[in-house]
C-alpha cells in the first residue's frame, strides 16, 4: 500500500499515514492532538447539558449507526500489524550526538518510553543550557517552560523510535544503571561534568592566596558497581580518580590539568564559573613565566 508523510499542524511531528481517500484532508498525527487543536479553536466554549443530553439520546443503543457492528478478522489484523510500530520515521543519531547523549545521560538527562519510542526529558536551573541543548541534538523538541515553584526550567523532545535503544540501554530493568559498553569519550565528559560536575576551593578564610581547588562528579544516583566501572574508565584515559564514600567521584589533583585540557573551553556562559579554577592556575603560570595569560 502506497503512504504519504504528513506534518501534525498540532505537534508538528511527521507521521506516516496510507494514502487513501480518508487521508486526503487528514491535519492531526493523533486524536489527542485533534481533540487538543480544537479545544484551542472553541476558545473556551462549551455545549450545553441539554444539547449533551440530546446528542447522548439520539446515538444511544440502536439508533447509534455503528450498533451491533464489528472490525472483521481480517482488519483487525491489520490494525494490529499497524500498531505494533512506531508511525513515526526513526532519526538518525551520529556519533558526536550519541556520546553528548551519553554524557547528559550521567547527568540528569532521563528517557522515558512506550512500547515503540523514547523520550528525553531535562530540567535545569540555566535556560541557557536546555537551548544549547536544543541547538546540539536533532530531536524534535517541544517548547521549554519554566517551573517557577522550583526556580528552574524543563525541556522534553517528543516520542521517537531512535530513542528506545538508549531507555533499553540506560534503564534495561526499569532503573538508571551506567551501560557497560559506555566509553567515556570528550564529549561525554564534557557534557557530564556541565550537568552534574563541580569545582570545590580550599578554605580561604586560612589560605585565602591558595589556587588549589577540586573535582568532583556527583554519582550519588548511581550504585558503587557503577561508580567503580566510571573510576576505571576515566583512568583507562588517564585521569586518576577515586570513589568518595558518600558515592561521588573526585579527581585527583595530579589530574586536575589534564580533565580540563580534555574538555577544552565551556559551551555555554551559564557554566563558566566551573572553569574558574583552571583559568586562575592558567594565569598563576603566566605571571610565573612573565608571559601574558593569552600567550599562556
Amino acid at each position: 500500500m502506497k503512504t504519504k508523510t504528513l506534518t501534525c499542524l498540532n505537534c508538528s511531528s511527521i507521521f506516516i499515514v496510507p494514502d487513501i481517500k480518508r487521508n486526503l484532508k487528514r491535519t492531526y498525527c493523533s486524536a489527542k492532538c485533534a481533540k487538543s487543536a480544537n479545544g484551542k479553536r472553541n476558545k473556551g466554549r462549551k455545549h450545553t447539558p441539554e444539547t449533551c443530553a440530546h446528542f447522548s439520546k439520539i446515538r444511544f443503543g440502536q439508533m447509534n449507526p455503528f450498533y451491533g457492528q464489528n472490525h472483521s478478522e481480517e482488519t483487525k489484523a491489520k490494525i494490529a500489524i499497524k500498531n505494533s510500530k512506531s508511525r513515526k520515521i526513526p532519526l538518525i543519531i551520529n556519533e558526536t550526538e550519541r556520546n553528548i547523549l551519553d554524557g547528559l545521560m550521567l547527568g540528569d538527562g532521563h528517557i522515558d518510553s512506550n512500547n515503540f519510542c523514547g523520550r528525553y526529558t531535562q530540567g535545569c536551573k540555566y535556560l541557557e543550557f536546555l537551548e544549547h541543548i536544543k541547538l546540539l541534538l536533532p530531536l524534535d523538541w517541544g517548547p521549554i517552560w519554566e517551573d517557577k515553584k522550583w526556580n528552574c526550567y524543563h525541556l522534553k523532545s517528543r516520542f521517537n523510535p531512535s530513542l528506545l535503544e538508549f531507555r533499553k540501554r540506560w534503564y534495561p530493568n526499569g532503573k538508571k544503571i551506567v551501560p557497560k559498553d559506555l566509553t567515556l569519550s570528550k564529549e561525554a565528559i564534557l557534557y557530564w561534568f556541565l550537568g552534574d560536575g563541580s569545582i570545590r576551593f580550599g578554605n580561604k578564610s586560612k589560605f585565602p592566596n591558595s589556587k588549589h581547588y577540586e573535582i568532583r562528579l556527583a554519582t550519588d544516583g548511581f550504585t558503587r558497581e557503577d561508580n567503580l566501572f566510571l573510576v576505571e574508565q576515566l583512568g583507562i584515559i588517564g585521569i586518576r580518580s577515586n570513589l568518595l564514600k558518600h558515592n561521588q567521584i573526585k579527581i585527583f589533583t595530579e589530574s586536575n590539568e589534564k580533565f580540563f585540557k580534555l574538555l577544552g573551553g565551556c559551551p555555554v556562559n551559564c557554566y563558566d564559573y566551573k572553569w574558574r579554577g583552571y583559568n586562575n592556575m592558567n594565569k598563576k603560570k603566566a605571571l610565573i613565566l612573565g608571559i601574558t595569560g593569552q600567550d599562556a
